[in-house]
């Protein structure tokens, strides 16, 4: 079950615009596919292949663990996106033998993971710069509503949230040093 995923909620396909290669996000909510095109695509522009996929793929990880969440748990407030985001690196570390039951419970629908310190190092950066590029445009659209030029319907099931750093726990800490031989 270790690192093989058991289900999935959303995909990534491998494509090239305007003769760049990215990544699209194949998922039924169609403001998340379209921002996360439009993110790797700058992305793509910016940082080199093996860059741009590797996030891709690590923020692809990380929606299909909210995802999973918000399955599990009934309909994603701010609260729960949040406890999920504080549970995300324990995910990543531990898996199943989370002690997060969110973390494990998640672990245990989508595959156990238990990554290597540099390997979540790597997922927290990509997610980090993924939910600021969200945090924009959530700040882009509140503008856009105040000014009167779109109006409050909902149109993602997924709320943007505020961006927000969190000092990894002491477990964590403890897992990475153990399973990485840069930080051990």
């Amino acid at each position: 079950m270790k690192g093989v995923n058991q289900k999935k909620h959303v995909e990534l396909i491998e494509t090239t615009r305007n003769g760049i290669p990215t990544f699209r996000l194949l998922c039924d909510d169609k403001l998340m596919a379209e921002f996360f095109d439009s993110w790797a695509y700058k992305l793509a522009k910016k940082q080199k292949y093996r860059t741009v996929r590797t996030y891709c793929y690590q923020v692809c990880t990380f929606l299909n663990y909210i995802y999973e969440v918000v399955e599990q748990n009934g309909d994603l407030t701010t609260l729960l996106l949040m406890d999920a985001i504080d549970s995300f690196e324990s995910y990543l570390a531990f898996g199943v033998d989370s002690e997060s039951e969110m973390a494990s419970n998640a672990a245990k629908a989508l595959g156990s993971k238990n990554l290597s310190g540099s390997s979540i190092e790597t997922h927290v950066a990509a997610v980090n710069r993924f939910i600021d590029a969200s945090e924009e445009l959530r700040k882009g659209l509140m503008q856009l509503e105040g000014a009167g030029y779109i109006n409050n319907t909902v149109t993602s099931s997924f709320p943007l949230t505020i961006s927000r750093y969190e000092a990894s726990t002491a477990s964590v800490k403890a897992a990475i040093k153990a399973n990485s031989w840069l930080a051990g």
